[in-house]
């Protein structure tokens, strides 16, 4: 199994980590997309600049198709940016990912970390399988 979080030690619990990492592994299972979700403790960038830099170190960017999806949280300035490559932006409708965000940002208020992200990767995942469903073989 492919790990799909990245971050500094301790800002998670290992539970919690197992738990974000099985629920990308299921939500891109049945496409063809990839998910990853990063978190700094601290970042000396603008969030979406931190979160392309990740996007790109990840090489998210190289996907065939496109169709890649980062979730980057900065915990120490409560901030979050999730970015999708071009393929999947392209078929989204206008305000698809701000009914994400916006979502995700309920939790992040109530400081339900792990549930936001879950949020996020769930409703990313449903985007990318009906975009890019798997290949059936």
């Amino acid at each position: 199994m492919r790990l799909n979080f990245s971050g500094p030690h301790g800002v998670l619990s290992e539970f919690s980590i197992g738990i974000i990492n099985d629920a990308i592994n299921l939500a891109t299972l049945p496409s063809s997309g990839s998910i990853h979700v990063h978190l700094d403790k601290d970042c000396d960038l603008e969030v979406l600049d931190r979160a392309v830099e990740i996007f790109n170190l990840f090489e998210m960017n190289k996907l065939p198709q496109k169709q890649g999806v980062l979730l980057y949280v900065c915990i120490r300035s409560k901030q979050f940016a999730m970015i999708a490559d071009a393929g999947l932006t392209s078929k989204m409708v206008e305000g698809g990912w701000q009914e994400i965000i916006d979502n995700m940002t309920i939790y992040f208020k109530s400081g339900d970390l792990v549930k936001a992200i879950l949020d996020g990767v769930e409703s990313a995942g449903k985007k990318l399988q009906l975009f890019f469903p798997a290949e059936r073989v």
